[in-house]
């Protein structure tokens, strides 16, 4: 069977290689991308070529030259990013080869869309970081326009990675959102506050407060070019930023954690409003949904004040009892985690810390052992790394996210 597969692959190699040499753009990208990325076949079945960005680079090059942009775009890209010592980054190159995607595509061209815009967003980085504010500001203009125009919406600028599944999972928590009386009921099996009520008005200023961040996050331009300016002058080298969406429905599976359950029941059957800190709130889903679905007081903290400021606008525009509630519980502060957090109270610590570094990742485990409560929870995106913190237990959650359809989250006891 691995010969056979083997074989395949060397002949289908073969005809790549075939065509490329004869004058095929499209297969000399094709013949560079398996260089680049260590897929090309050997002799030997069970072995794979070691990556070769030299190699890729030229045949990225020949590719770009006869007009393929999705060659020039990988061209721009790797010379954005640098790949380590054999490639280091070089902004000049690379704002030649984002400029040749430009000439190559059309803005037009819905199937051109994706490739021109995030040129045209790396166009502006670089400006930006050449102290040419008013030139970022053009390009992203012009990045987040052509995205709306094509794609619906600015999905593809806010988001640094290709988010697998993002229609599908967006469409299944519309779905979910839409039925507000089953979404009502299915909310009655979950840990409450004391005295909260829930029901159907609190469902549908779930659903509201939802569409709006969703709404925020896929068509509202402006917001999004903020964001980028402000990532830019807030985060050393920042690029892109490091945005993701969280589904409500992998929101309330992790929330729904029979182990988790069991910590918050006790606490509200002593009287006391649990309590959620999210940190790195972004528009404070993680914090709201709890207040809105479940009664408890949530507190964002996030470093970037056009994230802040649209959460407590979002929030303020909350109606109904259930929305004038939410306003009470759940509050947003422009913070860096790194200079503290006020734990008093707090019962769950959603971290939103996957793309910080190590540092501020140790920090975080630290200030939520030693300021959690016994029976308290930390919610991270990515594996603990302090291991003498004696967690009471820890249990693993598979949901799916926008940059991982299965992504494992970790949720430690106290």
């Amino acid at each position: 069977m691995l010969n056979k597969r083997w074989k395949d692959e060397q002949a289908e190699w073969d005809q790549i290689n075939q065509r490329s040499m004869s004058g095929d753009a499209v297969a000399m990208c094709d013949v560079g991308w398996s260089h680049h990325q260590g897929l090309a076949p050997t002799s030997n079945p069970t072995v794979y070529s070691p990556p070769d960005v030299p190699k890729a680079l030229k045949c990225y090059e020949l590719s770009a030259s006869k007009g393929y942009s999705p060659a020039a775009g990988l061209l721009g890209d790797i010379y954005f990013y640098g790949e380590g010592a054999s490639v280091p980054a070089d902004p000049e190159k690379a704002k030649a080869w984002l400029e040749k995607v430009e000439e190559l595509t059309s803005e037009d061209e819905p199937e051109d869309a994706y490739l021109r815009g995030k040129g045209m967003q790396k166009l502006g980085i670089i400006a930006h970081r050449k102290g040419e504010r008013e030139e970022a500001g053009r390009r992203f203009n012009e990045s987040t326009a052509l995205m709306s125009k094509h794609l619906n919406g600015n999905w593809g600028f806010i988001l640094p990675h290709d988010p697998p599944g993002l229609w599908e999972f967006l469409n299944a928590e519309q779905e979910i959102l839409e039925d507000t009386p089953k979404l009502a009921q299915n909310l009655n099996g979950f840990a409450v506050a004391p005295g909260f009520k829930g029901g159907l008005d609190a469902a549908v200023q779930l659903r509201a407060f939802t569409n709006r961040v969703r709404s925020t996050e896929a068509n509202d331009g402006e917001w999004a070019v903020r964001y980028q300016m402000e990532c830019l002058e807030r985060f050393d080298e920042g690029g892109e930023g490091a945005w993701g969406v969280t589904y409500l429905e992998s929101y309330m599976r992790i929330m729904g954690h029979p182990a988790l359950q069991s910590s918050l029941r006790g606490i509200a059957s002593a009287g006391l409003t649990p309590k959620v800190a999210v940190l790195g709130s972004a528009l404070g889903n993680q914090a709201v949904w709890g207040s809105l679905a479940f009664g408890f007081q949530g507190v964002g903290y996030d470093v970037l004040e056009c994230a802040v400021a649209k959460a407590e606008e979002i929030v303020g525009g909350l109606k109904g009892e259930a929305g004038e509630a939410a306003k009470e519980r759940a509050k947003f502060e422009r913070r860096d985690v790194a200079d503290g957090v006020d734990m008093e109270g707090v019962n769950v610590v959603w971290s939103n810390d996957h793309e910080w570094n190590e540092e501020a990742q140790r920090k975080v485990e630290k200030i939520a052992f030693e300021g959690l409560q016994e029976g308290g929870g930390l919610v991270l995106y990515r594996a603990p790394l302090e291991r003498k913190l004696a967690w009471r237990e820890g249990v693993r959650i598979k949901v799916p996210t926008s940059w991982n359809p299965e992504k494992t989250v970790f949720l430690l006891l106290k």
